[in-house]
């Protein structure tokens, strides 16, 4: 018996329902994975965002203290504390300690809240005392 080609044709084409499914199931996943790399991506930048933003406020505040020392002749031990508006509810803390005859170290911590848990960052850093 002998098909013609049109008969063969039309019983080769179209998928199976599995086909399309297996098809269905790769094809979400993909989305699926794509929009969570994107949302952690999105995390990641508004964390670092607020590592900047702390660390530059940091900076600023070792700024104050070695002016403050250059007008008063040096940094008197002791602890300061103080918060920002940017990121929201942030606070700061500083540690001054003259551990060295004309040095100064000052200990810098800022903490935050993002998404739900406590961010900090610490610098460290000494301010020299006049003599």
């Amino acid at each position: 018996m002998r098909h013609r080609r049109s008969e063969v044709w039309s019983l080769k084409s179209g998928f199976t329902l599995v086909e399309v499914l297996v098809a269905v199931v790769v094809i979400a996943v993909g989305i699926a994975g794509a929009t969570t790399l994107g949302v952690t991506a999105l995390h990641a930048a508004g964390v670092a965002t607020d590592r900047l933003l702390a660390l530059g406020r940091l900076e600023g505040e070792i700024v104050t203290l070695r002016a403050q020392a250059e007008l008063k002749g040096g940094l008197v031990p002791g602890h300061q504390e103080g918060s920002w508006s940017q990121p929201p509810g942030a606070t700061w803390k500083a540690d001054e300690v003259a551990d060295l005859p004309h040095l100064t170290s000052v200990s810098l911590r800022a903490e935050w809240m993002r998404s739900g848990r406590l961010r900090s960052l610490n610098l460290t850093t000494t301010i020299p005392q006049k003599e």
